[in-house]
């Protein structure tokens, strides 16, 4: 180490850790000060010497403090700074322990004897290559410090105190580093003029104490973090005076609405300047466990904003702020203003109110949509953590799952599948679903439910597609739900279109194979099922409100050869309706034994409620019964003559005049005759079967007026009769009073 002195300037060469090699060098004195004034050392030079510093000098603040006097210079030609670094000089020291980093406090250059104007007043110059480190120092100066072109810096944390009233200029030229924490203090009511030049990565400035006027001259671009304005300021304006165009300065963090004003004499100068707000925030849910979200916020521009007229900086679009499933700290920084130098224009964004907030909106694939409206003003980083309610309606927690769906067949899946779609496509748009129990609302989306989709969930524009076969559930949209390459809805679906109803099931069952069926709507009078069924069952669904609504009274008929009339009653309700038939054997047919799909003589004449005898024959009622059987199965015999007669026995056949008020008709070219024993009658008690006239206008005859009695045997036979038989089938035929009336005339 070594120190020497040649003609008022003092030089350090080599590596000095302390001011030591100061004792005994001319134009140097040495006190002691403080408690420790073992330790403790003042070095002071006199305004006649300078020091230039070609080595490494560390000065640490809690030992020593170098003192260097010099009047203000006479000219603006004189530009002898009395401390020049050509090597390195360190302010302070940084300490490591309890795994903390602190640093030194306390002055170490206390430049004093200066007081002029500060655009002569000279303390500290940093020459090209050199270098300049401060760990926790005090500068106290009346003077300028500058920074020049080519040098290095590193300010881990530093003040610079003004001990005048003049101004002092702080310049940092074409040097290069980081300033973490420096702060300036202009206690002594004086500006303090800041010029920052490209170079340095990060401009930590404190700005604080009685200064009224503040200039930042970069040339070219430089950031500002946690600018404080707000400290004892009388007014908070920051000069574009110098600058020059294209230079972009940005502050971090402002702790109040800045002023930015524009010098009149160098109105050419296009300076720009952004403000942000940093944010550093925890997103977690509830109980403060990170989660995986997205966000999105707009900035928009509502046309107050100006674009500069020289500088290539543009800040009139729209701002737009965003993440996809991020895993990490909401890390943003969000514009609060901008200012153009050329005109002090200065505008904040659309925030017309000035309440310096901007909407950020979050969510989680767990946790609801939660909109944040964080302030823009304020000097420190926002890191207080914002946490998400949660979302009840998701029934499946783990995303992975969901996401792994290869169909969406319940409104649960479509809703927990769309919503984590949108977490990894957010744009600030609302749900693209939302679900109450058992019904899903698409809003105005189009929805496609696709059984051969590609993938379960997609979106496209307004249309929603989602792949299931059979999607169960309801669902309502103001647009159009579709249903493609097979798939079904079984549930309420609500378009554009109106309301489909889901199919609701039809079960008949008992049925005898073979039957003709017939469904007829009682309450709508309305049939709406015809048919022969095959098999012993038959099944259908319909929309609610196509041919049955609930409540309705819904009646099937049914017919077969060989089998009698059956019909049953049923109420339709939401869940369809569903039929036991029980059909038995007609023992009348069978017992005749006649086939009826062979009778040809007969015709129905269904407007006029006629039986025609078509074929000139005389004929039995046996073939009537069995052509009437074989006509019940056809598909207008089940509609207008089921019921119309029933066969009491087998001599005694019953018009149904309540149900078919039903006439024999003659349309042959002759009369004709029944032949069998059989009594064909209408329930009335009265009246001839036969139409009168008939359409032949030839006669018709037909055994209508008294019961026919059928003798059986004790065992029920029908052959071999004995007197005993006949007699005990009259008997039977017979009423109370006219047993009676036998009985006392046997007397």
């Amino acid at each position: 180490m070594s120190f020497s002195y040649s003609a008022g300037v003092i030089t350090q060469t080599g590596t000095d850790t302390n001011l030591s090699g100061l004792n005994g060098i001319s134009g140097v004195t040495i006190n002691v000060s403080g408690q420790n004034t073992a330790t403790y050392k003042i070095y002071t030079l006199n305004s006649s010497t300078r020091l230039i510093i070609n080595g490494t000098l560390t000065i640490d603040p809690e030992i020593e403090q170098l003192v260097i006097a010099k009047k203000p210079p006479t000219s603006t030609t004189d530009i002898t700074y009395p401390c020049t670094v050509n090597g390195s000089l360190i302010l302070g020291k940084q300490k490591t322990g309890n795994n903390n980093i602190s640093y030194s406090s306390g002055v170490t250059l206390n430049f004093t004897g200066l007081g002029d104007v500060w655009w002569r007043d000279k303390s500290l110059s940093i020459s090209s290559g050199g270098s300049f480190t401060m760990y926790g120092s005090t500068i106290r100066t009346g003077g300028s410090l500058i920074f020049n072109d080519g040098c290095s810096l590193l300010v881990e944390k530093g003040e610079i105190y003004n001990v005048h009233n003049s101004n002092i200029g702080i310049r940092f030229r074409e040097s290069s580093g980081i300033l973490r924490k420096l702060t300036f203090d202009g206690r002594q009511g004086s500006d303090i003029r800041i010029s920052i030049n490209d170079g340095i990565a990060e401009a930590n400035l404190i700005l604080k104490n009685a200064f009224y006027y503040t200039e930042v001259t970069p040339q070219s671009d430089i950031l500002f973090t946690n600018y404080d304005v707000s400290l004892n300021i009388n007014t908070t304006s920051i000069s574009f005076e110098d600058f020059v165009q294209d230079n972009l300065v940005e502050i971090n963090n402002a702790s109040n609405r800045l002023n930015f004003v524009q010098s009149s004499s160098n109105g050419n100068r296009d300076g720009y300047c952004r403000v942000f707000r940093v944010f550093n925030v925890p997103i977690t849910d509830l109980n403060n466990n990170p989660i995986t979200y997205s966000y999105y916020g707009k900035d928009i521009n509502n046309g107050n904003r100006v674009a500069s007229s020289k500088s290539t900086f543009d800040d009139t679009a729209d701002k737009i702020y965003s993440g996809i499933n991020q895993t990490q700290n909401f890390q943003e920084r969000i514009l609060w203003e901008v200012f153009i130098g050329i005109n002090s224009v200065a505008y904040v964004d659309d925030r017309t109110d000035q309440n310096d907030t901007i909407p950020i909106i979050f969510i989680s694939y767990n946790e609801s949509l939660k909109t944040y409206n964080p302030a823009l003003i304020g000097l420190n980083t926002v890191t207080d953590p914002l946490k998400l309610e949660p979302d009840f309606l998701i029934t499946e927690a783990n995303r992975n799952i969901v996401d792994a769906y290869t169909e969406l067949e319940t409104p649960e899946k479509l809703y927990d599948r769309a919503k984590s779609y949108l977490i990894s496509n957010f744009v600030g748009q609302s749900l693209y679903v939302t679900r109450s129990g058992n019904l899903i609302n698409a809003g105005a989306y189009n929805v496609t439910i696709d059984a051969t989709a590609s993938s379960a969930f997609n979106i496209t524009g307004n249309l929603i597609t989602i792949k299931a076969s059979t999607f169960t559930g309801d669902m309502v949209t103001t647009g159009i739900i579709t249903l493609a390459n097979g798939a079904t809805f079984n549930g309420v679906r609500t378009d554009a279109n109106g309301t489909v109803y889901p199919d609701q099931p039809i079960s008949i069952t008992n049925i005898s194979a073979g039957s003709r069926m017939r469904i007829y709507n009682v309450t709508t009078g309305t049939e709406t099922v015809n048919t022969v069924v095959a098999g012993t069952s038959y099944t259908s669904s319909y929309q609610e409100g196509t041919g049955y609504n609930d409540g309705d009274t819904v009646r099937v008929y049914l017919t077969k050869l060989g089998k009698k009339e059956w019909v049953g009653d049923v109420i339709d309700t939401s869940n369809g309706f569903s039929v036991l038939a029980a059909q038995v054997d007609d023992d009348v047919y069978v017992a005749l034994g006649i086939d009826g799909s062979t009778i040809t003589k007969f015709q129905a004449d269904y407007p006029n409620n006629e039986v025609d005898l078509i074929i000139g024959s005389d004929w039995t009622m046996a073939e009537l019964y069995a052509w009437w059987a074989n006509n019940l199965t056809t598909e207008d015999g089940i509609r207008n003559f089921f019921g119309g007669i029933t066969a009491i026995d087998q001599a005694n056949f019953k018009i149904n005049t309540s149900i078919v008020d039903l006439y024999l008709d003659n349309t042959t070219n002759a009369s004709y005759k029944q032949t069998d024993n059989r009594r064909f009658f209408r329930d009335t008690g009265t009246g001839y079967p036969v139409r009168n006239p008939t359409t032949s206008g030839y006669g018709l005859d037909v055994v209508w007026r008294n019961t026919i009695l059928i003798a059986q045997t004790q065992a029920g036979g029908t052959s071999d009769l004995s007197f005993v038989d006949v007699k005990r089938a009259v008997r039977q035929a017979l009423s109370p009073k006219d047993k009676a009336v036998i009985i006392k005339k046997a007397r």
